[in-house]
């Protein structure tokens, strides 16, 4: 009897229990009008924050840099003027991939969208329109990186809907408030490499139908090449999501989880999924290979965009390792060296030794990592649950910075240090900083209590007034007040060249091709600004600074052209100088055919006229078989820079 009645007692209590756990949970639902409404609001402020520059900016706003390139008359795959075949076997700027001066940017699906998403409403151009397409495919992709946040910790936060909200918010404010994301989503000609991270966040998630799997991976393939790298960051992103959300085990459990369950439960389940990945990477890398569209060719890298390419050894180790530092710090929203939107010769100075102070960065975050994994291991004296949840956090983030492989001058890229390379990198970033971010303005054993039902109305009313949660709350605030600061003005700097350039060369005064371009400003590209005293103190500081950088005669002659008779000596050479370098053969020639039937038709010029032509045509094809010469040698070297010693 007694036995029945504690028993009773003991289930009227758990009863009670429970009703009163329910109750406290449902207490922190979040009504769904309020929820949607502040997401409506999160996403409308991402997009206004590069809206405004956009709409507000105070220059011409033309075309910047690439965008000319891309979106101008000269590029037919964009104009419309080619069929779409003939986008499938070109690169990115319109060239074959088959010719010795692609860079093999292989992105058509990028390209179509351009060429069927372009068109002007109401007092927009087209090129404002473009960087709006941007502007909503970043606030997509931050949209599904913090829905990939919210499955990843889901598990983490129980049945706290407050915090799991909190956690969507922050993590898509970091991630569209990113600094390095300014360049991929302010510059149109960028859109590649946001679409590549858009489509790998799909793919990310578990419940991703496996023919949607299939064509979001062909289109990121085709998109951009840098969707590639983050295969594994995809692959390791769906383990973690499933294992989390359907095997993870209490961490606090006695009998520990062993890590080889990992593979039985999360990856064998998956496994249809990883090969589908891996199948539609290997023959993309089969097909590129196939029809030689692999590789750069080594000619077309060249020491104003990637001066460490030449290096070899340690001396290659010891340079690349702190180019990828670089780059790391730049993802957790640390700059070591300033905004450029080029970083190349003599920007970074080489590390000639080992005992070069900044060298101490790439040992500080080795020592860094290592101290991470070592923590990761010895979680909670070796609690075997805790360190498994630990190191796959831990092998979530590495997949990610991973992304940064191909600036690790292991493979032959053209790119140095670039902003956009970053873009990959900031998801696993954003998401762990909205984890702690999170965690930060309500503490997890503050939810657990609230998630076990076991506060008290005391309790309930100190954490609500709890003066720690205020401060942090604001802490957080004025963290993102900051980054929007930042993003902000360097977007407003990406609408025109002028100011682009100009903080390019304060953040890297010896940017050779930086020169260059300002160069061109001053010498008529603006009016307002025309300088040619100013435009050839640009180029000659070019030659200084790197006087294998053929692009500069192009522009000299187009300098000299515009100056007194004197200069029409400098300009003829300098025009015969650009006939040979591979970047501005096509317009030089066409120049030059332009040029010469006026000064033979002149009496008074028409026989030194002669005698110069035919002097030049001695010389460029001389130069020419020297460069056959050295080519066949091994000894790449542009025809512009032999030219002046024959």
């Amino acid at each position: 009897m007694t036995t029945n009645a504690d028993d009773r007692v003991r289930s009227t209590t758990d009863s009670t229990v429970k009703k009163d756990k329910q109750e406290k949970l449902q207490q922190q639902k979040l009504r769904p009008a309020v929820k949607y409404s502040i997401l409506t609001l999160i996403h409308i402020f991402v997009v206004a924050v590069y809206l405004i520059p956009i709409l507000t900016h105070p220059y011409e706003g033309g075309p910047v840099l690439d965008e000319s390139h891309i979106i101008g008359s000269n590029n037919a795959d964009v104009a419309g003027t080619t069929s779409l075949h003939d986008v499938f076997i070109n690169d990115y700027w319109g060239r074959p991939m088959d010719s010795e001066s692609s860079h093999k940017s292989w992105r058509p699906v990028t390209i179509l969208t351009f060429r069927y998403l372009q068109g002007s409403a109401g007092y927009l151009t087209k090129l404002t329109m473009h960087r709006i397409t941007n502007i909503l495919a970043h606030a997509a992709t931050g949209e599904c990186v913090s829905l990939l946040a919210v499955k990843l910790f889901s598990s983490h936060f129980g049945s706290s809907e407050q915090s799991l909200f909190l956690l969507r918010c922050l993590t898509k404010l970091f991630f569209c408030l990113h600094p390095t994301h300014v360049e991929v989503t302010a510059n149109a000609a960028n859109r590649p490499h946001l679409l590549a991270v858009l489509c790998a966040a799909v793919l990310c998630d578990p419940s991703l139908n496996i023919l949607l799997v299939m064509l979001v991976q062909i289109i990121g393939l085709l998109c951009s090449e840098t969707f590639l790298f983050q295969m594994p960051a995809v692959c390791i992103t769906l383990t973690a999501i499933y294992w989390k959300q359907h095997h993870q085990h209490d961490p606090n459990a006695k009998h520990p989880t062993p890590f080889h369950s990992i593979w039985t439960k999360a990856v064998v389940p998956l496994l249809p999924r990883h090969m589908v990945l891996f199948l539609l990477s290997v023959s993309y890398l089969v097909m590129r290979f196939w029809n030689d569209w692999l590789s750069i060719p080594t000619g077309l890298i060249r020491p104003a965009e990637n001066p460490f390419f030449p290096l070899t050894g340690l001396s290659r180790v010891r340079n690349y390792a702190l180019v990828v530092v670089i780059h790391i710090s730049k993802s957790w929203n640390l700059d070591l060296i300033g905004f450029s939107h080029e970083y190349g010769h003599a920007c970074l100075p080489e590390l000639t030794k080992w005992t070069d102070p900044r060298f101490g960065v790439v040992l500080a975050t080795i020592g860094l990592f290592g101290y991470v994994t070592y923590k990761c291991m010895v979680v909670d004296n070796g609690n075997n649950n805790k360190r498994l949840n630990a190191c796959l956090l831990l092998l979530f983030h590495l997949s990610w910075m991973a992304t940064l492989f191909p600036i690790s001058g292991i493979v032959k890229v053209g790119t140095f240090i670039a902003d956009r390379i970053v873009v990959g990198s900031t998801v696993s970033v954003s998401i762990l900083v909205g984890r702690y971010l999170t965690t930060y303005i309500m503490p997890d054993e503050e939810e657990a209590t609230i998630a076990s039902g076991k506060t008290t109305d005391q309790q309930q009313q100190k954490k609500k007034s709890h003066p720690l949660r205020r401060r942090s709350t604001l802490v957080v605030v004025a963290l993102f007040c900051f980054m929007w600061y930042r993003v902000h003005f360097r977007s407003m700097e990406w609408m025109d060249s002028v100011p682009l350039l100009t903080s390019s060369l304060k953040s890297c005064p010896r940017s050779a091709k930086s020169h260059l371009e300002i160069s061109k400003i001053y010498s008529g590209l603006v009016p307002h600004l025309f300088d040619l005293d100013q435009s050839l103190y640009h180029l000659n500081m070019v030659e200084e600074i790197d006087p294998t950088y053929c692009d500069v005669h192009q522009q000299f002659a187009h300098v000299y052209i515009q100056q007194s008779g004197h200069k029409l000596l400098d300009f003829e050479e300098r025009l015969a100088k650009a006939i040979l370098c591979p970047f501005t053969m096509g317009g030089a020639t066409e120049m030059w055919r332009r040029y010469w039937p006026v000064v033979l038709k002149d009496p008074s010029t028409a026989i030194e006229g002669q005698k110069r032509i035919e002097s030049y045509q001695i010389r460029i094809e001389r130069a020419v078989e020297r460069e056959q010469e050295e080519l066949a040698a091994g000894k790449p070297q542009w025809m512009g820079g032999t030219l002046g010693e024959l």
